[in-house]
């Protein structure tokens, strides 16, 4: 499950691809108050609805590939998700 938390990024190019999101409605981008060279990215209603439509399918299929190969997803998922708050907390 995505968090709705917000997700703090710095990295130029990061900005750059997310342009096209946010003029698409997909995300929101705003100023982090914590530190003015960051921005926080929040999934818009639609940004939601485009992952659910389009990200999900290839979601079950990448776990799906994941499980046949023996690899362990629910490792990989927690992994994962631990990855992503260590990065969010910068």
């Amino acid at each position: 499950m995505l968090s709705m938390q917000a997700l703090s990024v710095s990295d130029p190019a990061i900005s750059r691809a997310l342009r096209p999101l946010e003029a698409n409605g997909l995300v929101q981008v705003t100023v982090d108050p914590d530190h003015a060279r960051r921005r926080l990215v929040r999934l818009t209603d639609a940004g939601r609805n485009a992952f659910h439509t389009a990200g999900k399918p290839l979601y079950d299929e990448f776990r799906t590939a994941l499980i046949a190969a023996g690899f362990p997803y629910d490792r990989y998922l927690q992994d994962t998700l631990r990855l992503a708050e260590l990065l969010a907390s910068d």
